[in-house]
């Protein structure tokens, strides 16, 4: 008979050793309840996160030595389900994150490609790190355990009443001289003012820091370094407070994330009451710097949640979440590719549905901020430094931090075309994608907005040719006035005095002269005396031209539209108050600034429409009837109602010489409206709203747009 060979029993695979040195801690409880641990890697300073499942396969991993053994050990003797993949998938993170002891010669390879990898050139370092990276200056934990009893009070109850009493206190006597208050800030201008501006804000940031520090000891954790961090080549101090993974109370990570932030609102307090004992000068401003600024930057910037700053900390630690942006994110991905394409795929994690739409609202907020922020940087760097340099830096941000994930995205889309199908999701999306493309590529747009002023086109303010007193007013609101009238009568007691001195003189002159016949003296001064009668005449008709000039008559026949409150005859006046407001009533005006990249598009007949900012004036239809042949190089007096500076809609800029210039190239475009409305009493800016002669796009304006920038910015 034929011998049966029996078949070997399949060899079972081995598992990779554990390296000795790590450390297994408990960590805080998840959200849900369930119990998490942290494996701590003592030689990078390095924490990771595990669930239950992971703590059971590594407690049990040098007793099992085989993944079958392993498995059958989880399945049979806990409540959990471990398969071969999960478990492949644990040793792939665990040798990923290098946790696992170096055997056999593929181990010895992959440790020697990771050392190439870490060393880069300082070109590829500065391209990977210019936007953030740190500096360990010091290991402050030796000192931070001796002065721990020099601290513990600030976390009593007895401190926090002491901080309530001086906080009403400080509010109180601020509140008694609250202008002066904040009017503490100029002391700063100065070399002495700017070196303690800088020393304040210094000592403020590094009590910031302590705050972490000592509140992290006080629950007995190390702290291994104090540095400092650069983001975009900004300096900012950073305290290495990662041994709170150990702490299993959200509680506990949640005072440690908002210590610095409240040591900060402390010594606003303290500041605060020091300010109201101190006299003026720069240590005054010092103290009102940290009442006031310091803790309101702190709390804009340290408190943002979408940034890994205490603000993040604090909202993962309240929610029980670690790492809340990648797990968010992961959650924002799946939901986006379930409402396009339906995949069906399950869940990344579990969470309540609470939780579970806060957390996608949260990745979609964060990627929404992540653009504005990598934007603003792309800009910032680009101005920062010299041009190539800025274009080169700039186009690295762009690319890097805002086309590569959308890439990513798409690229993911594409491995899974075999299961994209027809459904109610992926008809939904088309349609929205349409209706996207149809709204940037059909020209749609079709109008522009200008500032524009409405007024009458003849109108004059009436002002005193100098300071003067009244004499006599011969008008009143509403009365309509000839060219020439009188309207004020003033006079100036100087002018008066010295005009009679110099009539008095005169008279003198002219009787020395009549002498001449009788007396050899006159005779032999007649010369000098005809040349001084000759000026004392001029300078008499000087002082009778000023006289006239006190008469002020109108320049142009109209209506008084308004007289000044208060005008009364023996009252002075300076020369910046308008005395009356005289209008022709014949014809009004409207102006239009037009910015030079809309000029192409319109005419003269082009129609649009007037609206005022006044509240109680009409909209009203206009037509252009003349454009300005050269553009504004500065703005006249008539123009200020629509420069940015008083709060127009034109950016200008102050020149040397105080005239204010537009920013960018625009044109005065004149409009005539047929509607009978009543004839406006003083300038009214407003908004023009202008046809166009030819439509465009929204992707043609934004071309447009674009290669303006470039072209202004090709230059080097």
């Amino acid at each position: 008979m034929p011998v049966l060979q029996q078949k070997e029993p399949p060899q079972e695979k081995p598992l990779p050793a554990l390296r000795a040195n790590l450390n297994f801690y408990p960590s805080a409880r998840t959200s849900t309840g369930a119990p998490t641990w942290v494996i701590y890697d003592p030689i990078r300073h390095s924490y990771f996160n595990i669930g239950r499942l992971e703590f059971e396969m590594l407690s049990r991993w040098a007793t099992a030595q085989s993944m079958e053994v392993l498995i059958a050990q989880i399945n049979q003797k806990t409540s959990l389900y471990l398969s071969t993949e999960t478990l492949e998938a644990l040793i792939k993170f665990l040798s990923i994150n290098q946790l696992l002891k170096p055997q056999g010669s593929e181990a010895i390879k992959q440790l020697i490609k990771l050392e190439a990898q870490s060393h880069k050139s300082i070109a590829a370092w500065l391209l990977h790190h210019y936007l953030f990276f740190r500096i360990p200056l010091v290991s402050p934990d030796r000192f931070l355990n001796r002065t721990l009893p020099l601290v513990r009070f600030f976390f009593t109850p007895t401190f926090a009443m002491i901080l309530g009493i001086c906080a009403i206190f400080g509010i109180y006597m601020i509140s008694r001289q609250i202008s002066v208050f904040f009017s503490t800030f100029s002391y700063f201008f100065s070399i002495e003012g700017l070196l303690i501006f800088a020393g304040a804000l210094m000592f403020a940031k590094v009590i910031h820091e302590l705050g972490h520090a000592y509140t992290a000891k006080r629950y007995g954790l190390r702290i291994s370094t104090m540095g400092v961090a650069f983001l975009v080549m900004w300096p900012v101090l950073y305290t290495d407070t990662s041994d709170a993974w150990k702490l299993t109370s959200h509680r506990q990570r949640m005072w440690i994330d908002a210590a610095g932030v409240i040591v900060e609102l402390e010594l606003a307090i303290f500041a605060t009451v020091l300010w109201n004992f101190l006299p003026d000068g720069p240590f005054r401003s010092a103290m009102f710097m940290l009442a006031v600024t310091t803790w309101a930057m702190t709390l804009l910037v340290n408190m943002n949640i979408f940034m890994r700053f205490d603000g993040y900390y604090l909202l993962s630690d309240y929610l029980g979440v670690n790492n809340l942006q990648d797990r968010s994110f992961a959650l924002g991905r799946w939901w986006l590719r379930e409402k396009i394409f339906c995949f069906g795929d399950p869940l990344p994690e579990r969470f309540s549905p609470r939780q579970q739409r806060f957390m996608i609202f949260y990745a979609y907020g964060t990627w929404l901020y992540r653009l504005i922020l990598f934007l603003g940087i792309a800009l910032i760097v680009y101005f920062l430094f010299f041009k190539i340099l800025g274009i080169f830096l700039m186009m690295v941000e762009i690319i890097w931090f805002i086309i590569r994930p959308i890439y990513r995205e798409f690229s993911y889309w594409l491995t899974r075309r075999s299961d994209m199908h027809l459904n109610r999701n992926t008809l939904f999306s088309l349609i929205l994608l349409l209706l996207g493309i149809a709204l940037i590529v059909i020209p749609w747009k079709n109008t522009f907005k200008a500032p524009a002023i409405y007024r009458t086109q003849v109108h004059q303010s009436i002002y005193a040719p100098k300071a003067a007193r009244i004499l006599e007013i011969k008008i009143n609101s509403g009365q309509i006035v000839a060219t020439g009238e009188t309207l004020f009568v003033l006079e100036d007691p100087d002018i008066q005095y010295h005009l009679k001195a110099a009539q008095q003189r005169e008279k003198l002159l002219k009787l020395q002269l009549s002498l001449q016949p009788t007396a050899r003296i006159y005779l032999e001064q007649s010369h000098v005396l005809q040349q001084q009668l000759l000026e004392i005449q001029a300078e008499i008709q000087g002082y009778k031209a000023q006289e006239e000039q006190l008469h002020i008559k109108a320049p142009f026949s109209g209506e008084i539209v308004s007289v000044a409150d208060s005008l009364r005859k023996g009252r002075w006046i300076n020369s910046d108050l308008i005395l009356a407001r005289l209008v022709n009533k014949q014809n009004t005006q409207i102006i239009a600034y037009v910015n030079e990249k809309y000029l192409y598009n319109i005419s003269l007949g082009t129609k649009g429409r007037f609206y005022p900012d006044a509240p109680d004036e009409l909209s009203k239809d206009v037509k252009i009837i003349t454009i300005d042949s050269a553009n504004i190089v500065q703005l006249q007096a008539s123009d200020y109602y629509v420069a940015s500076i008083y709060e127009g809609q034109m950016p200008v800029r102050e020149s040397v010489n105080n005239h204010l210039v537009p920013q960018e190239a625009s044109y005065r475009v004149y409009l005539s409206t047929s509607q009978q409305t009543e004839i406006p009493q003083r300038v009214y800016p407003g908004t023009v709203v202008l046809e166009v002669n030819e439509k465009k796009s929204l992707i043609q304006v934004a071309w447009t747009l674009i290669n303006t920038v470039l072209i202004r910015e090709s230059g080097f």
